[in-house]
């Protein structure tokens, strides 16, 4: 059987040179070499488990910051708010009192010049 494959393969002749571009691209020497080397590996990624993995990142990040907020703070908080009509304005209670109280300050702050 070894006879007949040989008689088979005979004309067919591996090159030094292809023998040379071979060995270059499965063994590659230097930095270059390596990093075309590493440049065409196959790589695979793997779809659910990265989905995922994302998704809990994600949730966590979200429910962290929600955690972090303090609950007057909260979107959800809005029900206990208090809404004033200042002209003809609407502003929230808290919201209106940061403002004046800012331009009183500001306004003290000029006075003192």
């Amino acid at each position: 059987m070894k006879a007949a494959l040989d008689q088979e393969l005979e004309p067919l002749r591996f090159s030094d040179r292809a023998r040379a571009q071979v060995l270059r691209s499965t063994h590659p020497r230097g930095l270059s070499g390596k990093l075309l080397a590493l440049w065409n590996k196959e790589l695979e990624i793997p779809v659910v488990p990265v989905t995922a993995a994302v998704a809990v990142l994600a949730g966590m990040l979200f429910f962290g910051r929600l955690r972090g907020v303090p609950s007057e703070e909260r979107p959800d908080s809005a029900v206990q708010r208090v809404l004033v009509v200042e002209g003809s304005n609407v502003y929230w209670q808290d919201e209106y009192e940061k403002a004046v109280a800012s331009i009183g300050l500001e306004q003290s702050a000029e006075n003192t010049r």
